[in-house]
This record gives C-alpha cells, sequence and structure tokens, in this order.
C-alpha cells in the first residue's frame, strides 16, 4: 500500500510492550472467561398492570362453608361483590349485572349464518394438464 492509503490508519506498533494502541494494562484486561458486563443489562422495570395482575394472582385462603380453600385475590375480589349483591348492596348488584352483560356480549354466538354461493367458471380439458 501506498502512504495515500494508510493515512486513515494506525500503524501497529511493533517490538515488545505492555501498553499502547489495542493493548490495555495487563491489570484491566478481562481475566479469562470473564464477562466485560458481569451484571448484565439491566431487567426492565415492570409495568403498573403487571404489578396489578401480580397482585391480583397471588393466592390467598378463605373458609366458605368451613372448609379452607386457596384461591386468586381476583376471585375472592368477584365472590365478595356477588356476595354484597345477593345481600342486597344496589352499587354491587348494578356492577355485577353489567359485568354479566359484558361477558354475555363477548360469548354470544351468532344465531344466523350468511352463506353466499358464487357460480365458478365451468372446467376445460386444460385445466387438468401438468
Amino acid at each position: 500500500m501506498t502512504d495515500k492509503h494508510q493515512r486513515g490508519r494506525r500503524a501497529r506498533p511493533t517490538g515488545d510492550y505492555e501498553v499502547g494502541h489495542c493493548r490495555p494494562p495487563v491489570a484491566t484486561r478481562f481475566k479469562p472467561g470473564a464477562s466485560g458486563n458481569p451484571g448484565g443489562r439491566p431487567k426492565r422495570r415492570a409495568s403498573a398492570l403487571e404489578l396489578l395482575r401480580a397482585a391480583l394472582d397471588q393466592p390467598v385462603t378463605v373458609r366458605a362453608g368451613g372448609a379452607a380453600m386457596r384461591i386468586s385475590r381476583r376471585e375472592q375480589m368477584f365472590r365478595a361483590m356477588v356476595d354484597r349483591a345477593a345481600k342486597g348492596d344496589a352499587r354491587a348488584f348494578a356492577l355485577v349485572m353489567k359485568l354479566m352483560r359484558e361477558q354475555e356480549a363477548k360469548d354470544e354466538i351468532p344465531t344466523c349464518i350468511t352463506v353466499e354461493f358464487v357460480k365458478a367458471k365451468p372446467w376445460k380439458d386444460d385445466d387438468n394438464a401438468v
């Protein structure tokens, strides 16, 4: 190569030396088998929705009819809301009815299916040839 091509590049020094370009001091070099980032990338923080879901999915022990059961906090909340509605709490009753209507609307199966027939062009003997 000519000097023109070597202008932007650094020439690697030759000879016996310890510290220099591309040669950090021995004490600060990575040890064999050790990572340059031992802690790794930090874990991302959980969103508020993830924290809420985790809290609602925590198991709790409740007594129902004299027997102890382990259910999620989410299920415990729904049971308490339904119990309050059954005892006559108007707000709890309205909320339970609203939730029931929403779930029934999602689970609803269409009763009418429309089928459209399309007239296809007739087969020709040439269509079967490979």
